[in-house]
């Protein structure tokens, strides 16, 4: 595992089992590291990274994407994807310009660090994978408040044209001043 991040945020979740679902606490009485197991190891150090790209065999890097535009995982593939031998699983959602999203559309170049990279690697998608809540757990998650109530509803972290489609139906369901903020943008609560 090959991201500082996911580490710290596997920390805490070791930190926390208690707060676990009940057969997640179950199986922590089996097992009392679900995160840990022989061959896995937890990179954190920059140098053990980029020794990873010099790795010879089988090999399963888990790196935080970010949509593939920033951190280890850049590297990563600046070093695997012209090797057709590799594979890259992209988990979760890529926005339209991003490598994430070039990759996933089938480009056979790419450019990683203003450097043309060949796209010979196999290139795979897990998309019911995501930490984000999808449209309709929004909608489930505002209904519980009284929409005539709710001041403003700010609508964040998204493509264009999904948030104007999620303000729509928000709006249809009685939240009067929904906003959309630009970069940049500043409001006065």
């Amino acid at each position: 595992m090959d991201s500082p991040l996911a580490i710290s945020a596997t920390d805490i979740a070791r930190h926390f089992s208690t707060l676990f679902r009940e057969e997640v606490r179950a199986e922590l009485a089996l097992d009392p590291d679900l995160f840990s197991f022989k061959g896995v190891e937890f990179v954190r150090s920059p140098d053990r990274s980029k020794q990873l790209n010099d790795q010879h065999g089988p090999c399963i890097i888990i790196a935080a994407s970010g949509m593939m535009e920033a951190g280890r995982v850049r590297h990563h593939l600046r070093n695997t994807l012209s090797d057709p031998a590799n594979a890259v699983l992209a988990v979760g959602f890529c926005a339209p310009g991003t490598l994430g999203a070039a990759l996933l559309s089938g480009d056979k170049e790419v450019r990683i660090f203003g450097d043309p990279v060949k796209v010979n690697a196999e290139i795979l998608r897990m998309e019911f994978y995501s930490a984000h809540a999808d449209r309709n757990e929004l909608v489930r998650y505002l209904s519980c408040q009284q929409p005539e109530q709710v001041k403003k509803l700010f609508l964040v972290h998204g493509v264009e044209h999904s948030l104007l489609a999620l303000k729509e139906l928000v709006t249809a369901q009685g939240f009067n001043d929904v906003l959309i903020p630009r970069r940049g943008e500043a409001f006065k609560l």
